[in-house]
């Protein structure tokens, strides 16, 4: 008996699109990146994304803006990035070649626009370490700044151990570090993690103890986003739905040729991860499949014809057949209508100026609108 090997599906249109956009895949930093690539760019290729990784990673450890009124190379106002990649160029022959091809015309896949800085963010915004975010809300008396409420990020800490007695040391080492007292504390705002907020031995409980003034304020949106969580793990067809928008983003970013495949077809809205902790930010995951459900047909059918590798083409054949199925498209409908409502309640109570009644009234629209 003679194995045969199936035939990738037929593409959904015939239209062939433009070249392909050289995009980073996903990555840890920039060493991770030169070691995992090495064999897949060539050392120009190499250098430059590695010059940009560093360009993003000195700016998001800085809390630092990345654009700025102008995109454009060489004007003023145009940003921190674009800054910072004309002041290597001055001294590094890599980046002044990358600028000289540009300024020619040599090349058009400059990898320095806002699409790319957004992807670059993204893809390197993936870590093992556990971090702990701190933020302080404070009343100003008039003394040094104007009387009013200020809210200010002051770090990411890394964290050895979740347990509820580390993250209290954490954070009481925090407060010793930035002069602040204990007993001034009025309020506590966590997530909602047991080691965080268990009203026995949780974080808020023993800083209670210390601080009976120090009352908890629980986070409404991440209460939102759980049980937004919770109410689809109860529907397999929700699970099934949300797996595969997944294994999209799993495939096409895990290489820099299925990637690019991919940029040749999808222009606008590119693919998503799904985020556990932020359950309506997988509206931007349906969105970009909602509009270009053809187009990411298209590339997974080149992918399956292009590629060398046996399980890529496997996957990308079995999600070329799931997105033709009239299931998931009538769930890819149905699920952005729904996710667009819930994201316009998610945003209105992230609101600086969002009043107790005006929130509730949101929810009540919103539990009508899903009761239809």
């Amino acid at each position: 008996m003679v194995a045969t090997t199936p035939e990738p599906p037929r593409r959904w249109t015939n239209k062939l699109h433009g070249a392909a956009h050289g995009v980073a895949p996903r990555c840890y930093g920039a060493q991770w990146f030169r070691s995992v690539l090495a064999n897949d760019m060539t050392t120009l290729e190499l250098d430059l994304h590695t010059r940009l990784l560093a360009i993003v990673q000195c700016l998001s450890e800085h809390n630092m803006a990345f654009r700025g009124s102008l995109d454009k190379l060489f004007e003023p106002k145009n940003g921190n990035f674009l800054g910072l990649v004309q002041l290597i160029a001055k001294f590094d022959p890599i980046m002044q070649e990358h600028l000289r091809r540009i300024k020619s015309e040599e090349i058009h896949d400059h990898y320095l626009g806002k699409r790319i800085q957004n992807e670059l963010i993204q893809l390197m915004d993936v870590s093992h370490k556990e971090q702990l975010s701190l933020t302080i809300r404070y009343v100003s008396d008039g003394s040094t700044v104007l009387v009013g409420i200020y809210e200010h990020f002051i770090e990411f800490i890394e964290v050895k151990e979740n347990t509820e007695k580390s993250l209290l040391d954490v954070v009481l080492d925090k407060l010793v570090t930035l002069g602040l007292n204990l007993q001034d504390i009025r309020g506590l705002g966590y997530d909602n993690g047991a080691n965080m907020r268990g009203h026995k031995s949780g974080v808020q409980a023993r800083l209670l103890e210390m601080n009976p003034r120090a009352f908890l304020s629980s986070c409404a949106c991440h209460s939102y986003n759980l049980l937004l969580g919770d109410i689809v793990k109860t529907c397999p067809e929700g699970m099934t739905f949300f797996g595969i928008l997944q294994r999209l983003y799993v495939l096409f970013s895990a290489s820099t040729q299925r990637w690019a495949i991919f940029s040749r077809h999808v222009k606008d809205l590119t693919v998503k991860p799904l985020s556990e902790a932020r359950w309506e930010s997988r509206i931007d995951s349906v969105k970009a499949v909602r509009y270009q459900i053809v187009q990411f047909y298209d590339a997974l059918v080149d992918i399956a014809e292009e590629t060398n590798d046996p399980k890529a083409r496997s996957e990308a054949m079995s999600l070329s057949s799931e997105l033709k199925n009239f299931k998931f498209i009538v769930s890819i409908v149905f699920c952005y209508g729904i996710l667009f409502q819930v994201n316009q309640v998610n945003k209105q109570l992230q609101g600086e100026a969002v009043e107790l009644s005006v929130a509730v009234k949101s929810m009540e629209r919103t539990i009508a609108c899903l009761q239809k």
